[in-house]
């Protein structure tokens, strides 16, 4: 059941112009998939919308709304919640702010 509330609010989001396909790249970027071109999270507007159980991958998914400087507007289905992480990670510079995805477990 909770599947058919996900697909119905993506289905509103696309009725209110949210209509563009949005993946994760890592990096603090995102590829609009219609296109295959990267925009930096920096540039993007994000929004968490909504979070479902799929009972399909037995796991939370994870809707956000993008919006794009250039006008472009659409979705982002994640594992996990992308946020903001000024924590230090392998690899980075203490203190420096980097997205990254978080797998809620």
């Amino acid at each position: 059941m909770t599947n058919a509330f996900l697909t119905k609010k993506i289905i509103a989001l696309h009725q209110q112009g949210y209509d563009q396909d949005f993946r994760f790249a890592g990096d603090n970027l995102l590829v609009w998939l219609q296109t295959n071109k990267y925009y930096d999270l920096a540039s993007v507007t994000l929004r968490l919308e909504d979070q479902q159980y799929d009972h399909l991958s037995h796991s939370f998914k994870y809707l956000h709304t993008i919006e794009t400087g250039s006008g472009e507007k659409g979705i982002l289905l994640t594992d996990g919640i992308l946020t903001l992480n000024n924590q230090k990670e392998y690899g980075d510079c203490r203190d420096t702010n980097r997205h990254t995805l978080y797998a809620m477990s």
